[in-house]
């Protein structure tokens, strides 16, 4: 991901205040915070931490604290949230049929771990498909012989990381 957004409540009221964000003992981002309203003192609830891709953390469980500070003085670490790490695609454990046959339905049922919703992001006109099942089903008209006709699929997981499956019939 290209930034964490991290929940904490600020020691400091004073714009420039450092704001490094740990995972274990592994310094994963720092930012300075800057506040919009020094006289309204509002406590500020979250800060977006770039990261870049600079340091990645792999797939897991993961326990994420945070410092803040101001000139010399630091904050001891926040309290521990955890989170989940998902950075693995689905994969397709399924390949579409090579043949399909005018006036009879192709039918294809894509098959991929963890998903929470099949798309249909190319198909020729009459293509549909079922999002909680994969099942993809067209009937080729006779103005659609020949081909090649180019379909894809979008298989999202609850991380949002999505793989796509392209073929054409």
């Amino acid at each position: 991901p290209s930034s964490t957004l991290f929940p904490y409540t600020p020691l400091f009221r004073s714009e420039g205040a450092t704001v490094k964000l740990f995972a274990g003992t592994d310094l994963i981002g720092e930012t300075i915070v800057a506040r919009p309203d020094l006289t309204a003192q509002r406590a500020l609830t979250s800060v977006t931490f770039p990261t870049n891709g600079i340091f990645t953390l792999p797939d897991g469980t993961r326990t994420i604290t945070a410092t803040q500070s101001v000139d010399d003085l630091e904050s001891v670490l926040s309290a521990e949230i955890t989170i989940e790490v998902d950075a693995t695609l689905p994969t397709f454990a399924s390949a579409a049929p090579t043949t399909t046959f005018t006036g009879q339905p192709y039918v294809y049922t894509a098959e991929a771990d963890e998903v929470v919703a099949f798309a249909l992001l190319a198909a020729p006109d009459g293509a549909t498909i079922d999002e909680s099942t994969g099942v993809i089903t067209w009937v080729p008209s006779t103005s659609q012989i020949g081909g090649p006709h180019s379909f894809a699929i979008e298989a999202p997981d609850v991380a949002g990381n999505a793989q796509t499956q392209s073929f054409d019939r």
